[in-house]
């Protein structure tokens, strides 16, 4: 996906695929989408999506994205979109928001390799094509002796083995402050996606609940330019799309990416962490004596464990049972 687009920077864009020190690759289409364009690459061969190959595949799309998308090749630059592999984009033939026809364009009959893409990347940030799916460790009896519940829950009940759980509704309601606050025209409604991820990892299941919050949002969204106007119905019910349990994991960081509002991550203001956690007990002792608990005769330490997690769980609500267990140094059964 490549916004702002005018004669201008499509122009500097070819240049910089057709030069004799091409900066990215040449897409093999290009398609008119009404004030943007689409490109596409074709592959020489199919690309098997092991959870690990889809991981490279993003990571690889947005460093294209971040040497394509610039002050040259957009009137947006500052302003680039990152979609993970998956993204839809408008049929060719179908309509524009504007009622004009999507049309395609060929300009390169050359397919690509995964490997070709990469070499258009520095190497700092090229991918790893040798990681492109990472083998297990045991064999599925060791994994049964090893692993009961998980055994017992995945391979004998056909269960899901994703270990999630969900945040509180406090992340929901944050999020739909923070679209209030700080949506911008190019992510309008990578934002509502982005509401609906947030409800899936807060459990909530509502989808009228959800679609009645976005509907609320499309007025606040228009007015963020009003000589483009956010939309209509469609647009709101593609974003509810992702009010789907497969996107229950889907990264923080990407969140971030894809609405271009930062999601600032939990600190312990440059402190070490055992420090931090010294201090966080430091602090329940104190609240507890304050609330008369030492003055009962329970032993010291008792149900510390438990607030103390809970604590935990409150300031890293994307955190899960074993990266808590290894943040506060107890088991995971404790959490």
């Amino acid at each position: 996906d490549l916004d702002g687009q005018d004669d201008g920077t499509l122009t500097a864009f070819l240049y910089n695929c057709r030069s004799d020190y091409p900066v990215y690759p040449e897409p093999n289409y290009i398609i008119l989408s009404g004030h943007n364009v689409h490109l596409y690459y074709v592959l020489e061969e199919p690309a098997d999506l092991y959870p690990n190959t889809k991981s490279l595949l993003k990571d690889m799309k947005y460093h294209l994205t971040d040497r394509m998308w610039n002050k040259h090749t957009s009137r947006e630059w500052e302003h680039p979109q990152h979609q993970g592999i998956n993204q839809g984009f408008r049929v060719i033939g179908g309509k524009t928001k504007d009622g004009g026809t999507v049309r395609a364009f060929a300009v390169n009959t050359h397919p690509f390799s995964l490997e070709e893409l990469n070499d258009f990347l520095p190497p700092e940030q090229q991918v790893d094509l040798s990681k492109k799916w990472r083998e297990t460790r045991y064999t599925l009896e060791q994994a049964k002796e090893r692993f009961p519940e998980w055994y017992e829950k995945v391979i004998v009940g056909g269960g899901r083995a994703d270990g999630s759980w969900n945040a509180k509704e406090d992340l929901y309601n944050w999020w739909l402050r923070k679209i209030r606050a700080g949506a911008t025209f190019s992510h309008r409604y990578f934002c509502l996606m982005a509401l609906a991820i947030y409800a899936v990892k807060c459990g909530i299941t509502d989808r009228k609940r959800v679609k009645a919050d976005m509907d609320s949002l499309v007025p606040f969204l228009d007015s963020v330019d009003t000589e483009h106007p956010f939309g209509n119905d469609h647009e709101v019910e593609n974003a509810l799309e992702c009010l789907d349990l497969r996107y229950k994991k889907f990264p923080i960081k990407d969140l971030e990416r894809i609405s271009g509002i930062a999601i600032p991550k939990n600190k312990r203001n440059y402190r070490k962490q055992a420090l931090h956690l010294r201090m966080a007990r430091s602090n329940l002792e104190i609240l507890s004596e304050d609330a008369g608990h030492a003055l009962q005769g329970r032993p010291k330490g008792s149900g510390e464990k438990r607030e103390l997690i809970r604590s935990y769980a409150r300031e890293h609500p994307d955190a899960n049972h074993s990266d808590i267990a290894k943040a506060l140094g107890v088991s995971r059964s404790t959490v």
